[in-house]
């Protein structure tokens, strides 16, 4: 039931204010008094088409509003609550149209579109003028006056519910279809994921493969480096450092007696010794693990040669690929998922299909 009708600076109006109470109400007036602008402003909440003509001249806007009580107005309330608009037991209805032909609505203090104030107001407003009534021309309106008449309102809601499920199955199969050709996506990922797979992408195996190829590298100025160090510390054609120090220690021991310092530099020189055939032994053992060796070299520049062709397919950098491996394995699990899930739909859709006829 109508229970307000407030309006500002429309048409000739300034203002107005109306309230209405139980049971009907009838305005009266001669032709001209402005009964028709009641109605004109009703239908614009109502959400019918707005336009700069209907704001007062010299406004920059006018406002419209009505409120309704919701009591007996169950599709109302049902339409209130589908929307999350719904407020107690009653509702309000405000719309603003600019000077520039612009409008705006609210219903319960939320925006709303025009579309919803033409679905709630079909709900709860009849205009019947000379030429024309609203709701006989409305097609929910009509569907709710068979059903009303029928008294078939549990079996419009199957209906409801069914036609909701199958829309909802053919939005989803759209969906799906519309990522294109799942099988050959498929395939050209599995391709990619296979590739990557073959190479080891771990960090400590690229660290290491550089490492590898560097050494492999330099092998033959590793190895001289290496050789010539050990024929120092031999002394194959000198004197060996090792010997040089001890000769250098006797000496300086017969001078201990004199200058307590030098055993000092004496323990200096023993620990210097020890660290040099630490050395030896563990350059020794260094220069046993050289080895020249061309087909190792190839073998690995061919590996470093593949994961710089993949880095440079996939454009990430080598050490990326893992995660690029792993990004592919995810949109592999869902594309999959997808496929299966488009092979199932089609027999769900028709047993929605079923489901809505029978209902």
């Amino acid at each position: 039931m109508l229970t307000h009708l407030s309006i500002k600076q429309f048409a000739v109006v300034d203002s107005a204010e109306l309230e209405f109470g139980p049971g009907m109400t009838v305005i009266s007036g001669e032709t001209g008094a402005g009964k028709s602008l009641l109605v004109d402003a009703l239908g614009l909440i109502c959400g019918l088409r707005a336009d700069s003509g209907v704001v007062r001249h010299g406004a920059d806007r006018a406002e419209l509003s009505a409120g309704f009580a919701l009591v007996d107005a169950p599709l109302a309330r049902a339409w209130l609550h589908d929307n999350d608009l719904d407020e107690d037991e009653a509702c309000q209805i405000r719309r603003v149209i600019r000077a520039d032909g612009g409008s705006r609505a609210w219903i319960n203090g939320r925006p709303a579109t025009v579309g919803q104030l033409t679905e709630l107001s079909a709900r709860l407003v009849e205009i019947h003028g000379q030429h024309e009534q609203q709701a006989l021309l409305s097609r929910p309106s009509q569907l709710a006056l068979l059903d009303a008449f029928g008294r078939t309102d549990a079996e419009r809601a199957a209906v409801a519910e069914a036609a909701r499920r199958w829309s909802a199955l053919l939005r989803e199969r759209e969906s799906l279809s519309a990522q294109g050709d799942v099988s050959d996506r498929i395939d050209w990922l599995e391709h990619q994921f296979a590739e990557l797979e073959r190479e080891e992408l771990e960090p400590a195996a690229l660290e290491q493969l550089g490492a590898d190829h560097r050494r492999q590298a330099h092998a033959a100025d590793l190895i001289a480096a290496c050789d010539e160090a050990l024929a120092q510390l031999a002394g194959d054609e000198l004197p060996s450092p090792v010997g040089t120090i001890e000769q250098i220690r006797g000496a300086l021991q017969r001078m201990n007696e004199h200058e307590p310092r030098l055993g000092e530099v004496d323990a200096m020189l023993d620990a210097a010794a020890i660290q040099l055939d630490e050395a030896q032994v563990l350059l020794d053992r260094i220069r046993s693990d050289l080895d020249i060796d061309p087909g190792a070299l190839q073998t690995l520049e061919q590996r470093l040669g593949r994961l710089h062709e993949l880095a440079r397919k996939h454009r990430v950098p080598p050490d990326q690929l893992l995660a690029r491996r792993e990004a592919i394995a995810a949109e592999l699990d869902g594309l999959r998922g997808a496929g299966e899930r488009l092979h199932k739909l089609d027999a769900e859709i028709e047993s929605a299909r079923q489901a809505w006829r029978r209902a």
